[in-house]
């Protein structure tokens, strides 16, 4: 047995065993070895380094214990995000976004990457962005509705229009029409999405009144792209029946599949005698089990409430994307490019 380490075997094996760094739980097995009376070559070669470092190890065990073992502070790369450009993110998060040009109410990791882009030249991915927001903080929340002033509730009724992105032949043959038909429920308060909010200050968002919920009805055309829909106080059978007739007097020609999802009043008492005094050109395609992903209007409320309805604005302006999904050199300005990424050696174990 090694006299130096012969004193300490306890100890080396507590740290071989217990220790949370494996660096050195790997150090301490290593000396172990040695304090048991082998050779140091062999060891070294067991573990893969060299003699030396093994010897340096042990001295510097014998000097400092466990810290000895462990690793000395490393000081890597600068950060990209220093404290200077803290400053600026808390300023920044203090302020409205509209006081830099952006038309939304609230920040997002998206905005708060382009604004230290445009006005630092910092480009930090995501997860840099959002470990900033977190030790300055800031926490993803929901906010609180906060009622104020009562307001006139405007009619949501409004003529008919071609949903963006669903624009198909609008001379579709007459003979078969695919109608995706389904509800939604729509409070008059704002949809509160999740937002960046100090902690201990939780965001009040001011809202008229008292809340109320109304239902809307939809249906999307796949061969036009048209949208059809109608407000109901709820959703129950008499309100699905009467959007139906609707339907049926918006499209008085051809056979209609409607496509549907399990609801119960779906297939309730009022909507089955409406299928049979219909069934001679209206006919039910009922999807399975929780599966709205394959029913289409399901997007058309997904805006509806990521939107309009929501208590953030929407409709930012995007930057434009080349094919390969770059950025222009000449949306890009006078940024500097992105720094290609050097691979760096891991530290050795021992």
């Amino acid at each position: 047995m090694c006299s130096a380490l012969a004193p300490r075997p306890d100890d080396l094996r507590h740290l071989a065993r217990t220790d949370p760094d494996p660096r050195v739980r790997r150090r301490a097995h290593a000396l172990l070895l040695v304090a048991d009376g082998y050779p140091v070559a062999a060891v070294a070669r067991l573990f893969g380094t060299g003699p030396n470092r093994i010897r340096a190890r042990r001295t510097r065990f014998l000097a400092g214990g466990r810290g000895g073992l462990a690793d000395e502070p490393r000081s890597g790369r600068p950060p990209k995000l220093d404290a200077a450009a803290l400053a600026f993110l808390a300023e920044a998060l203090e302020a409205n976004p509209r006081a830099v040009g952006l038309p939304v109410t609230v920040w997002s990791i998206r905005d708060l990457r382009e604004v230290l882009a445009e006005s630092r030249g910092i480009r930090l991915c995501a997860t840099t962005v959002h470990q900033a927001m977190l030790r300055l903080g800031y926490r993803y929340r929901r906010p609180a509705t906060t009622c104020g002033t009562a307001r006139t509730r405007r009619p949501w009724r409004r003529p008919r229009r071609c949903w963006p992105g669903c624009e198909k032949s609008a001379d579709a043959p007459a003979a078969l029409r695919l109608v995706y038909l389904d509800e939604c429920g729509v409070h008059s308060h704002p949809r509160l999405a999740k937002v960046w909010q100090r902690r201990g200050r939780p965001l009040g968002v001011p809202a008229a009144g008292e809340d109320a919920k109304f239902a809307v009805f939809g249906a999307l055309d796949y061969a036009s792209g048209n949208v059809l829909w109608r407000t109901a106080g709820s959703k129950d059978g008499a309100a699905f029946v009467a959007f139906l007739d609707h339907l049926a007097e918006e499209l008085p020609s051809g056979l209609l599949v409607v496509v549907l999802d399990n609801v119960g009043y779906h297939k309730g008492r009022l909507a089955k005698a409406w299928r049979m005094a219909h069934q001679d050109r209206i006919r039910p395609l009922w999807l399975p089990a929780y599966t709205p992903e394959l029913n289409l209007i399901e997007r058309v409320w997904r805006h509806l409430k990521d939107t309009p309805s929501c208590h953030r604005r929407g409709g930012r302006p995007r930057r434009p994307r080349c094919g390969d999904g770059r950025t222009p050199r000449a949306a890009r300005g006078s940024l500097p490019p992105a720094r290609p990424r050097r691979h760096r050696p891991g530290p050795q174990l021992l």
